[in-house]
Formats: structure tokens, C-alpha cells, sequence
């Protein structure tokens, strides 16, 4: 992690409880590159889960999931079927 150089690990993070994320007016969960693509295919199609943490955003009644292709492989073809006749909200 960080290219194994301490150098690069940040010296400040921010960290909130999903609580906290659940409370949000609008929730948004990015999702770049393949190593996301198997983590993100389990928050959108598999079961809510403590040990999923960011699946807990199924309860949120206004979030947005935005994969980039790569973050998306693992979906299911019907997942990936919907998600590209969905209009873009304005």
C-alpha cells in the first residue's frame, strides 16, 4: 500500500461512521480501476453486510454509485444492462 514507501502515506485522513454517511443529504461512492472492480460488484450485488460496510449506502434514499469501466467489470451482465439505460440526473 502507498508503493511501500512511507513517504507516501498521508499524514491527515478523514474518517466518518457509516452513521454519519447514512445522515447525508446525497451520498456518492466512486469507484476507479480494477482492484475496485470485485469490492465494488459486492457492495452493488451481494448481500448488506457488516463486513461491507459501504453496502450499508442500499438504505440511503439518495446516493449515487459511479464506477468507471474497469470498477464495473465484476458486475453482472443485467447489472451492467440497467446501469447504461439509466438517465443521468440533472
Amino acid at each position: 500500500m502507498f508503493g511501500g514507501c512511507p513517504d507516501n502515506v498521508p499524514r491527515h485522513a478523514l474518517t466518518v461512521g457509516v452513521g454519519t454517511v447514512l445522515d447525508t443529504r446525497h451520498a456518492a461512492l466512486l469507484a476507479t480501476g480494477p482492484g475496485k472492480a470485485a469490492i465494488f460488484a459486492r457492495v452493488i450485488e451481494g448481500a448488506i453486510s457488516p463486513m461491507t460496510s459501504a453496502s450499508a449506502l442500499h438504505f440511503h434514499p439518495d446516493c449515487t454509485f459511479i464506477p468507471d469501466e474497469d470498477a464495473a467489470m465484476d458486475l453482472s451482465e443485467a447489472c451492467r444492462w440497467m446501469a447504461a439505460y439509466i438517465p443521468p440526473r440533472h
